[in-house]
């Protein structure tokens, strides 16, 4: 693990490489017969991010959500080990409601952050791909 800073990627803090895409798709060269709505298994870099956070007392029957208002490609959501949601797009917004998953005291999010998703294929345009939080 290492500490990165949201917004990023994890291509500027030195892991992995930027892609640059503009007629072929970004993995063409990296993995094995990829076919649309196929993605690459044998290579798809996959960034863990996790925090730490505290919910009050009181707060036991209030709307908690997460708002994401980028991350590429697509992700896994947990709160305290707990699936919440998968989403993908990787400039359109995504709220989920966690309320349910929350405890009093310290809980723990954490998003699994796939390189690549069958959403790559259709945002595939003339710029430099980056994965991570944004």
């Amino acid at each position: 693990w290492n500490n990165l800073a949201v917004p990023s990627s994890w291509q500027l803090h030195g892991y992995d490489q930027p892609r640059y895409n503009d007629t072929a798709y970004p993995w063409e060269y990296q993995a094995t017969n990829p076919n649309p709505p196929d993605v690459p298994t044998d290579y798809n870099p996959i960034g863990y991010y996790k925090r730490t956070f505290t919910i009050p007392k009181g707060w036991n029957d209030r709307e908690v959500f997460v708002s994401f208002q980028g991350v590429e490609s697509a992700y896994y959501l947990y709160i305290n080990g707990e699936y919440v949601g998968y989403s993908e797009d990787t400039f359109t917004g995504h709220d989920f409601n966690i309320a349910k998953y929350l405890k009093e005291g310290e809980n723990e999010i954490a998003v699994k952050v796939h390189r690549w998703s069958d959403g790559s294929w259709l945002e595939s345009q003339d710029m430099i791909k980056l994965s991570g939080i944004f």
